[in-house]
């Protein structure tokens, strides 16, 4: 199961991470995988809750690590992967690999 998200927005990230970790629980998922292009953190963010600080704390984690896998309680494993966005140079350079392997 994949959760691609586009968005930095950080509330948004933890909802993502539960809704994922809910679907992968509903349909019995081995692996469960978040991928987002890095988290956004406003230096005012009010953390409300322990378990929104563990998330951010998981999120930078798997920032510095490029990726983390978690284990939950019902077998599934979750892969938290920061992808980051590639500019348009680099993205000109990967279609004209794609092209020649063609």
């Amino acid at each position: 199961m994949l959760g691609a998200k586009f968005i930095r927005n950080l509330p948004y990230l933890l909802a993502s991470k539960h809704k994922l970790l809910a679907y992968a629980y509903e349909f019995k998922a081995d692996k469960a995988i978040l991928a987002y292009p890095g988290i956004s953190i406003p230096k005012k963010y009010p953390i409300l809750e322990d378990e929104d600080r563990i998330t951010i704390e998981l999120l930078e984690k798997a920032e510095k690590n490029y990726g983390i896998e978690i284990k939950t309680d019902n077998k599934t494993t979750l892969y938290i992967l920061p992808i980051k966005p590639i500019n348009n140079l680099q993205r000109r350079h990967i279609t004209i690999l794609r092209n020649n392997y063609e």
